[in-house]
């Protein structure tokens, strides 16, 4: 009696590993001090595989979306359009929509240098018709003008035109 206690008290242990720690209880089960037979094992065996698999595989259909008055009116290459259902005596018209634009780029031309007029020694840049240039004058650009530390003279306001 004790001895048969003990099998009953081992065998609920075994179906309690496998309902509360299934690994743990299919390696007690599959032990050779485990008597049960070997359809018995294979078919819990299955049981379990089968169960987890329903628990596992994620919904292979998406989720009802309450009806809302939108739905789906069109579908392209991964997008989807939204929006009222269109009258069925409504005109459809095609729309050309490239996918790729070619982007047109007009070269602007090279700017001409300006020129303007530096005296040796004095701070202004002038104008070719201020009085202040001399024949001597240097032509500079207005670049080069500024890196040297010449300002614009207050005259001839020989500035960006």
């Amino acid at each position: 009696m004790a001895r048969r206690r003990k099998i009953e008290v081992s065998q609920a242990l075994r179906i309690m590993f496998l309902i509360v720690c299934f690994p743990a209880g299919l390696m007690v089960m599959w032990s050779d001090r485990c008597r049960w037979s070997r359809w018995v094992k294979m078919l819990v065996s299955a049981a379990v595989a089968l169960a987890l698999i329903a628990i596992l595989l994620p919904q292979t259909t998406p989720p009802d979306t309450p009806k809302s008055g939108i739905t789906i009116v069109g579908m392209a290459e991964d997008k989807e359009t939204y929006g009222p259902e269109v009258p069925a005596n409504r005109l459809q018209v095609e729309v050309y929509s490239p996918r790729y634009t070619a982007l047109i780029i007009k070269a602007d031309p090279t700017p001409t240098p300006r020129f303007v007029y530096c005296n040796q020694g004095g701070k202004y840049y002038h104008r070719m018709t201020c009085r202040y240039v001399k024949e001597t004058s240097g032509a500079v650009t207005i670049n080069q003008a500024l890196d040297a530390g010449y300002t614009p003279c207050p005259e001839c306001d020989p500035g960006i035109e």
